[in-house]
């Protein structure tokens, strides 16, 4: 399986030790992470691509955009989308580095909660392309995790798929 673990330079320095000792890459802008996904990505793309960031809002992805600019991708409880500059874009260009069949998983707390987080979900597997799933955090603790394309909790998250 080929996955990349890609982590903020925000979160704690414990989780930083661990994500780094686990090969993971950090980041702090969308221009980061597509900087890493370019440089380490396999000819056919990733089986797995794991954004690891603070979120705790249902439905909520905030990111620097590749301009430092703050720019987030949410989804209110009614499916409404907002964007800051060019996160569309980053969206489907992070989509190009997912194989067929592969997984987009937002390890976040609460990020996959309710409606907001199935609207941001079904929001974002339209952006990365047909034939992947996107995946995000339940609750405080990612152990539980819903895919949109397969409603289900997944045992072993997140090495198992």
């Amino acid at each position: 399986m080929a996955r990349i673990l890609l982590y903020n330079g925000e979160l704690g320095f414990l989780t930083r030790g661990y994500m780094g000792a686990h090969g993971g890459y950090s980041y702090s802008s969308t221009e980061e992470i597509l900087g890493h996904l370019v440089q380490n990505a396999p000819s056919d793309g990733f089986s797995v691509v794991e954004l690891v960031f603070h979120s705790g809002v249902p439905g909520q992805v905030t990111l620097l955009d590749a301009d430092c600019i703050s720019g987030f991708t949410a989804a209110s409880a009614v499916g409404r989308v907002i964007n800051g500059s060019g996160m569309e874009n980053f969206w489907r260009t992070l989509g190009q580095y997912v194989r067929p069949g592969g997984v987009l998983s937002l390890n976040a707390c609460s990020i996959a909660e309710g409606r907001a987080g199935a609207h941001l979900l079904q929001y974002l597997s339209r952006l990365i392309g047909s034939g992947k799933r996107v995946c995000g955090g339940l609750g405080d603790q990612t152990s539980g995790v819903y895919e949109y394309n397969n409603p289900s909790l997944m045992r072993g998250y997140p090495y198992y798929f």
